[in-house]
């Protein structure tokens, strides 16, 4: 019996020092991981994928200062495979009422998900310092069709020899996964230069059949500078398409390319040579692009000058853009209100949807656009919010309009306004 007993305590013993032994390698291995300002690898891949921007520019510059050192985990990160037994868990949780399920949902969380992205996502920070990972990003082309974008988009962003197996998928025509390559490609900023045998399968894309790979090759020359007049025509060839889809994918593709591939001289020029196919989707560039940046002085007198454009292409497209510039463009509302008697549906819609854009006219339309039918608790709710002695006043500053369909919309909306606010005032208490 004490024979016994002293197996028993060493075996005891004997497995203790083991499970210590095991607890001090995976201390030792966490201690291993690269960190960088108090955080390590790991939770910075995992910021990567965050919604918060200032957190995924901390997370890019820790990847960059780490560098080479984030590679062994990085690779072994993007292998990431959900265990069986965790997705057979989550199914049976699932069938469990919420109060249950929720819980221990969280509790069984397995961030290898996330973290695979976000080292997808920090192997292409890395650049060409990601060269020990193409083997694996290869076979992950190869095996893991969940994953291929982001194995091929890592590719791309190492460069060199790793554009290789991106442009085999390419110019396989047979391979299912040929816009998922040409893609990949597109996601590259202008700071990663392409090499002349990506430009050459780029441009020999534009002879595709296949619509959406050749305006994604156009887009992509476009961007980086490259072979621009062949991929505008290209594109320009697509606007005379029979069908009405590829027409719409030209329309978007070249507006892309106006805005991202020229500087804003170049759609300017376009805008005001009469004679230029692409007039009307430069307009549409220049309307964009100034949601987002301010434009030169020059930019809304030419869309203006445009709304008198024989082509009634040309004048829609500009009278759109010209909304885009709302408080900047009140001097156009004239015009804007003389196409309202323009003989092309297409543009008599886009000068009212553009005049509605205006601070002044804006009121006119928020006014259109209230439900009838409020409770009294919804009337309150929009006389708070959108403050209806406010839009009394601006309608009110309508009505006197030298244009006199403008005075009979005026006065349209201030009969709803006073309507609705004698109602409300009935209501209350």
């Amino acid at each position: 019996m004490l024979r016994l007993m002293g197996r028993l305590r060493r075996k005891f013993w004997l497995l203790l020092g083991c499970g210590i032994a095991v607890v001090l390698i995976v201390m030792l291995l966490r201690e291993r991981e690269p960190r960088y300002e108090g955080h390590s690898l790991d939770e910075w891949d995992r910021m990567l994928e965050s919604d918060d921007n200032p957190s995924v520019t901390n997370a890019e510059r820790a990847v960059q200062h780490i560098g080479a050192n984030a590679l062994p985990f990085l690779i072994k990160w993007i292998q990431y495979e959900e265990k069986p037994w965790r997705r057979h868990l989550e199914t049976l949780c699932d069938k469990l009422p919420d109060q249950f399920a929720r819980p221990l949902n969280k509790l069984m969380a397995d961030h290898g998900f996330d973290r695979q992205q976000g080292a997808f996502s920090a192997l292409y920070i890395l650049g060409p310092k990601a060269r020990p990972a193409m083997p694996t990003l290869v076979h992950l082309i190869q095996t893991d069709p969940l994953n291929i974008q982001q194995s091929m988009t890592v590719l791309a962003g190492i460069g060199g020899d790793a554009f290789t197996p991106v442009l085999d998928v390419i110019t396989n025509r047979v391979s299912p996964h040929r816009l998922v390559a040409i893609n990949a490609l597109f996601e590259l900023d202008r700071r990663r230069p392409l090499d002349q045998i990506v430009v050459s399968t780029l441009t020999n894309c534009l002879a595709e059949p296949d619509p959406e790979l050749t305006f994604r090759a156009a887009q992509i020359l476009c961007y980086h500078n490259l072979e621009k007049e062949l991929a505008m025509k290209t594109l320009v060839d697509g606007l005379e398409s029979g069908n009405a889809r590829i027409r719409r994918q030209a329309i978007s593709s070249l507006r892309f390319s106006l805005q991202l591939g020229y500087s804003i001289s170049a759609p300017l020029e376009f805008v005001q040579d009469t004679n230029s196919p692409l007039s009307p989707y430069a307009a549409g560039a220049l309307g964009e692009l100034a949601d987002r940046a301010k434009m030169p002085e020059t930019v809304l007198p030419a869309l203006t000058n445009a709304l008198h454009d024989p082509r009634p292409l040309v004048r829609s497209y500009a009278a759109s853009a010209v909304g885009h510039f709302r408080e900047a463009a009140e001097p156009a509302a004239p015009t804007l209100l003389e196409l309202w008697n323009d003989p092309n549906s297409s543009v008599r819609q886009a000068a009212t949807n553009a005049l509605f854009e205006l601070p002044t006219y804006a009121v006119l339309r928020t006014v259109a656009q209230w439900p009838m039918g409020m409770s009294d608790e919804q009337m309150l709710m929009y006389e708070q919010s959108y403050g209806l002695p406010l839009h009394t006043v601006e309608v009110t500053n309508l009505l006197n309009h030298p244009d006199a369909r403008v005075r009979q919309i005026a006065t349209t909306a201030f009969r709803m306004l006073v309507d609705r606010t004698m109602t409300n005032a009935n209501h209350q208490p």
